[in-house]
């Protein structure tokens, strides 16, 4: 079976999955905030809302703030193994911002207080999402992110990969690319990951989502280079 390896950052098989059709590209058609102004890309063709960035810590700490008796250990394990930085002053690359670490579970927990609308990509949409994201984005889309409609993490995650990444399309700039492994729902509706680990995730670790299948992890660890995103139905407004 072809596919990416076992390494010490995720040690698992691979599962079968359907390539994209090289003709079907479909495009980011706007980018809008959710509910709390982390910017979500639109996506008609695929008839979904991905967020731009995979889920920040600032995200779960809305959910854990306005979620009486939500329980806070998944929070702390998470802290344990990727300690919160500020987002403010971004300097190197900004690990603790994110919500790495995270298990499926975790994810669950910010979906329910999000909507029920939102949800975990599965592996197909993922793959799709990514074809999506080899074109740059509009310098005007990605100034609008600096509007009082986002949260200010957003803008400074933008500036951030602007000025010290060599962003040259949506894929590097949403960190699909050198970026996280990620959470996605199998086509036997397990979990898996995909994405493009940067070089201190990877650990050897060579997966092109493009090209291998989604890993399927045998263990539940928690593991620094492991986040997710959300995706959610096109909302009223969004096509023409």
């Amino acid at each position: 079976m072809s596919g990416a390896p076992p390494t010490s950052l995720v040690r698992g098989i691979v599962v079968p999955m359907a390539p994209t059709p090289a003709a079907f590209v479909p495009q980011v058609a706007a980018i809008a905030p959710d509910a709390i102004g982390f910017p979500e890309m639109i996506l008609p063709a695929l008839g979904l809302r991905c967020h731009l960035f995979p889920a920040t810590k600032v995200q779960y700490e809305f959910y854990l703030g306005g979620t009486p008796g939500a329980d806070t250990r998944s929070y702390t394990e998470m802290l344990t193994i990727c300690p919160r930085t500020g987002w403010r002053t971004l300097t190197g690359w900004p690990t603790g911002v994110f919500a790495a670490g995270a298990r499926p579970e975790d994810a669950s927990q910010l979906v329910n207080w999000l909507g029920a609308e939102f949800r975990l990509p599965t592996a197909v949409e993922w793959q799709q999402i990514d074809a999506a994201l080899t074109v740059s984005p509009p310098n005007a889309l990605l100034s609008s992110i600096a509007g009082p409609q986002f949260h200010p993490v957003a803008s400074a995650l933008v500036t951030w990969a602007r000025t010290t990444r060599r962003v040259g399309n949506w894929r590097a700039l949403g960190l699909f690319e050198d970026g996280f492994l990620e959470w996605v729902v199998m086509s036997d509706r397990k979990p898996g990951l995909h994405g493009r680990p940067r070089a201190a995730f990877a650990r050897g670790l060579l997966h092109n989502p493009q090209v291998h299948p989604p890993i399927r992890p045998l263990n539940d660890h928690r593991q620094p280079g492991i986040a997710f995103r959300l995706v959610r139905p096109l909302q009223p407004g969004d096509t023409p």
